[in-house]
C-alpha cells in the first residue's frame, strides 16, 4: 500500500475531529457553552424561551429508595377506578403509617371521585336513631376499640343488606383521649356525638357511612 504514513496521519486526524465534535454535541446538549441553544421541550416549533425546568424538593434522608409495596397497589387500584378496594388498602397502610399525608389525601380523593347516594346516606342517618345500646360502661377505652364495638354492633342490627361504614382517619399520633362512658338505652347518634367530644375528634356523615377525622370539614 502507497503512503501508509500519509493514511494514518489521515485516519488519525478524522478521529480526533469526530470526537471533538461529538464533545461540542455534548456540551451543547448539558447547556454547557455559553450562547448554546436550548432544544424547545415541546418539540419542534415551541417555545423555550421563558421555560424553567422545576426544582423538585430534596429527598429526605429517612424516606425509603423503594415504595413500599402496598401503598403502590393501593395507588394503581385508585387509578383503575376500584375505589373500594383501595380505600380498603390505604386505610391498612395508614394504620401503620398514620401520618403518611399521601394516604389522607388519595382517601379524601377516593370522597370525593364517588358519586352522593342520597338513598345511603338516608339509610346511614336512619341507623343513627334505629341501631340502640341497652348498656355502655366503658373506662379508659382508646378510640379505635369503641369504633370497633360499633361497627360490629350496628352491624348485627342493621336489615340485612344494608351496611354502615365506620372510616377512623384520626392517626395514632393525635394524642387521642381515653374514653370512660356510662349510657343506657342510647342510640348511635348519642354514642357518636359523646365519643367525639370525649376523643377530641369529628365525626362525619354521608353516603359513605361514618368518618372520623381530626379536624371538623367546612362543607
Amino acid at each position: 500500500m502507497k503512503h501508509p504514513q500519509k493514511l494514518m496521519s489521515l485516519a488519525l486526524a478524522v478521529a480526533l475531529a469526530a470526537l471533538a465534535a461529538g464533545a461540542s454535541q455534548a456540551q451543547s446538549a448539558t447547556g454547557g457553552g455559553e450562547g448554546s441553544k436550548k432544544e424547545s421541550p415541546f418539540g419542534k416549533g415551541g417555545d423555550s424561551k421563558n421555560f424553567e425546568v422545576p426544582k423538585l424538593p430534596k429527598k429526605p434522608v429517612d424516606t425509603p429508595s423503594v415504595e413500599d409495596p402496598d401503598f403502590v397497589a393501593a395507588r394503581q387500584l385508585f387509578w383503575s377506578g376500584s375505589y373500594n378496594q383501595a380505600e380498603h388498602l390505604f386505610l391498612s397502610y395508614l394504620e401503620k403509617n398514620p401520618d403518611d399525608e399521601p394516604t389522607k389525601v388519595f382517601l379524601q380523593m377516593i370522597h370525593e371521585a364517588r358519586h352522593y347516594d342520597p338513598e345511603k346516606e338516608k339509610a346511614v342517618r336512619k341507623a343513627l336513631e334505629d341501631v340502640r345500646f341497652k348498656r355502655i360502661d366503658w373506662k379508659e377505652m382508646p378510640l379505635d376499640a369503641a369504633i370497633s364495638f360499633l361497627r360490629e354492633e350496628t352491624r348485627r342490627q342493621v336489615p340485612e343488606g344494608e351496611a354502615v361504614n365506620f372510616v377512623n382517619l384520626v392517626p395514632a399520633s393525635a394524642g387521642q383521649k381515653k374514653i370512660t362512658l356510662n349510657a343506657e338505652d342510647a342510640t348511635l347518634n348519642d354514642l357518636l356525638k359523646q365519643i367525639s367530644e370525649q376523643a377530641g375528634v369529628f365525626h362525619h356523615v354521608d353516603s359513605d357511612g361514618i368518618v372520623f377525622e381530626t379536624k371538623a370539614r367546612s362543607i
